[in-house]
């Protein structure tokens, strides 16, 4: 279901469960989190689709009046896919990463591509924590893992941190202050400080995206849609955007919603006054004059694997596909920064895409593309550009 009021943390790094479960641990003893089912867990299994998924364990804390909810990917492609799609984030998206590194392996190609695309995604709050295991104690090295941290994020040095997972995790005590923790606590401090309040979806601007339509005889339309972010209720003046359409009506009546997926929406069934005809599943209800149809947009780009797209179908820069957004397939054409670019599978891009004909969106939407009639790419928007 959609998280309200809760800061969703992305955490990815090879020992990532260590330090949600060291979290956790610590803040079981000053505030109220999930930490005994965290070490426990299997991790989880969300389907974007029939044939992608990815695996990841989440645990919840609170603390200092803010709720929170790290998400732990399972590994790098899960990392991946889970940035890339955007099925796990919902309408508000990650509020902010914790990449992972370890002192001895220093800066991985794996570790170096996440914190590329945690930015490309549009997560402003990056942290990047080192692990220094019991027996790393060469200043040097440890001053030398830092340094080449520091320059493959682009992070300042009050945003990296270092401290020892094993002793935070194998502490017994129960004394927040303890040297042990002393790491951890920083990084919930730090954490607390650069994110504000949470985001509620449900006071966000409505963005409600049809996917059926029913006429009926008495001039009034039964639509099926998914409520993004936002509240729709009887009563309510609408627009319903999209396809180069704007028509202005009211929702007669509005069912009760129920949740969708693990984060992403609520589905509902509305009444709306409209004639026979006028309304098209990939229209979005919205609120009056609050949202307009857009052609083109820029979006990281994930391929599928053959295993996932069931063939392989590589992209290329100027390639032309279908863009399967709101329910509704649309033509587009793609462009990457690099025109020679060829996306093999399970790589990713970021690419300007121009469709045919505009719809609705938010940055943050997730999408389709379709080559062949083909599924072969998932994204999500980035930034809108026009």
């Amino acid at each position: 279901m959609i998280q309200t009021n809760r800061h969703q943390i992305c955490v990815v790094g090879k020992k990532s469960n260590d330090l949600c479960t060291a979290v956790l641990k610590v803040i079981s003893t000053i505030g109220r989190a999930s930490a005994e089912l965290f070490p426990q867990q299997e991790p989880n299994t969300l389907a974007v689709s029939n044939r992608v998924s990815f695996q990841f364990a989440s645990g919840d804390y609170e603390t200092s009046g803010k709720r929170y909810t790290l998400v732990d990917a399972h590994g790098y492609i899960d990392a991946v896919k889970m940035l890339t799609t955007g099925a796990f984030a919902g309408a508000t998206g990650f509020s902010a990463a914790i990449l992972l590194f370890e002192v001895n392996e220093g800066v991985t190609p794996d570790l170096v591509h996440l914190s590329q695309l945690v930015r490309e995604v549009g997560i402003q709050t990056i942290l990047a924590f080192i692990d220094q295991p019991d027996k790393t104690e060469d200043p040097e090295l440890i001053e030398m893992c830092r340094m080449e941290v520091e320059e493959a994020t682009q992070l300042e040095s009050s945003q990296i941190l270092s401290g020892n997972l094993n002793q935070a995790v194998d502490y017994q005590g129960s004394d927040p202050n303890a040297f042990e923790w002393q790491p951890i606590v920083d990084l919930i401090t730090s954490l607390n400080g650069l994110l504000g309040d949470p985001v509620d979806p449900t006071d966000l601007p409505l963005f409600a995206p049809i996917y059926e339509v029913e006429d009926q005889e008495d001039g009034t339309s039964i639509l099926a849609c998914w409520i993004e972010r936002g509240r729709l209720s009887a009563g309510q003046p609408v627009d319903i955007v999209g396809l180069g359409d704007r028509i202005r009506t009211q929702c007669v009546s509005a069912g009760q919603s129920t949740s969708v997926g693990q984060a992403r929406s609520m589905a509902q069934t509305v009444c709306v006054d409209a004639e026979p005809g006028w309304i098209s599943p990939g229209l979005v209800i919205t609120n009056p004059k609050k949202t307009r149809a857009h052609p083109h947009f820029a979006a990281v780009i994930y391929a599928l694997t053959v295993e996932e797209a069931g063939l392989h179908l590589p992209l290329i820069s100027h390639d032309q596909v279908q863009v399967r957004l709101w329910s509704i397939d649309i033509e587009a054409n793609l462009a990457f920064e690099d025109p020679d670019r060829v996306l093999s599978p399970s790589e990713t891009v970021t690419a300007e895409i121009s469709m045919e004909t505009p719809l609705a969106m938010f940055v943050g939407a997730s999408f389709e593309v379709k080559k062949m009639e083909q599924i072969v790419a998932m994204g999500i928007v980035t930034q809108i550009l026009d």
